[in-house]
């Protein structure tokens, strides 16, 4: 199973112990180019301290490696490194 996840977004919003992160959708030929999508991940700090993600403005770009975990039935990205920019 793939675990390893690297993913470039911005930030999205804040909900409990996570926050979502927003990375717009590849355009296939023929759809509607005026229209942005995104997938939305849940993403948390690997050390449980979500006070640094917590505090960034919504919208800021991130880029994130970590892994994928399953967590009382739903998947999260437990960020090991970020970079916001």
């Amino acid at each position: 199973m793939l675990t390893a996840i690297f993913i470039v977004g911005k930030l999205g919003p804040v909900e409990g112990d996570y926050r979502y992160v927003l990375v717009e959708k590849v355009k296939h030929h023929g759809d509607d180019q005026s229209k942005v999508e995104y997938d939305r991940f849940k993403v948390k700090l690997w050390s449980d301290i979500s006070g640094v993600l917590q505090r960034l403005r919504e919208d800021t770009m991130v880029s994130i490696k970590g892994r994928l975990e399953e967590q009382n039935g739903d998947v999260f990205v437990i960020a090991e490194l970020f970079r916001s920019f």
